[in-house]
């Protein structure tokens, strides 16, 4: 079995992936209050030490007197800099094999590419973008994307960005509480837990080269509009 350390265990994602995980490999999960990163960052290497792949999601939202980062604002919370660097220096330093990145499809403007009608889907390659994002939260994943990418030659088996689309804790496409724009788009752009685990899956399996990656991560939904071709044998199969 392969040991895989999940960073943000305890959010959505991560609730929903380890233990699909656990399934097939053995899983070290971050989280606090067990363990905080950004209080105890020289920690974390040791920790890492005998994990092969990393798994970074954990995610600071904002509030209470942090800046909220979010898809629909334009404010960048600092504190994901700061987790983004703290693990990935650790993964490094504790010479992991693989580390995965979740980043976000809201490194394009998806709201803007939802509504035009004749838009080709869109592709995930690195540094190469179709939109300018208005959100704070993209420009954040997009900047972890490109320290990333500078840095997966130093993993033996690389690194991947996962740009997930939306996983709620109810497995199921958001369907209420905002105006039908965001829902027909969030419908669009669902990613059901078996298919957000299956993709991890596949890449903890087969990703065996060092350099950099990324690939949209949503279920196979009516007029989706990401392309999800990738190099790791991965199809999504739930449909929103």
């Amino acid at each position: 079995m392969v040991t895989v350390a999940v960073t943000g265990a305890g959010g959505t994602i991560g609730r929903a992936l380890t233990p699909r995980l656990r399934t097939h490999h053995t899983v070290v999960g971050i989280d606090r209050p067990e363990f905080d990163i950004l209080a105890r960052p020289e920690g974390l290497p040791a920790i890492l030490r005998d994990c092969e792949v990393v798994v970074h999601l954990a995610f600071d939202p904002g509030g209470d007197g942090a800046p909220t980062e979010h898809w629909r604002r334009p404010t960048r919370n600092p504190a994901n800099t700061a987790l983004f660097d703290a693990v990935l220096g650790a993964a490094l330093t504790a010479g992991v094999g693989l580390f995965l990145h979740a980043s976000s499809i809201h490194v394009e403007d998806t709201m803007a590419w939802a509504q035009r009608g004749d838009a080709p889907l869109l592709t995930a390659r690195p540094g190469v973008f179709a939109t300018e994002t208005p959100s704070g939260y993209g420009r954040s994943k997009r900047a972890q994307e490109a320290r990333l990418q500078a840095v997966g030659h130093r993993f033996g088996r690389g690194a991947v960005s996962m740009r997930f689309g939306g996983v709620t804790p109810d497995d199921a496409p958001l369907s209420t509480g905002d105006g039908p724009a965001v829902l027909d788009h969030e419908r669009r752009v669902w990613l059901a837990h078996d298919d957000l685990g299956e993709l991890v899956s596949a890449v903890v399996r087969t990703r065996s080269a060092p350099g950099f990656d990324a690939v949209y991560a949503v279920s196979d939904n009516p007029r989706r509009f990401h392309d999800v071709s990738n190099a790791y044998g991965w199809t999504p199969r739930s449909r929103g």
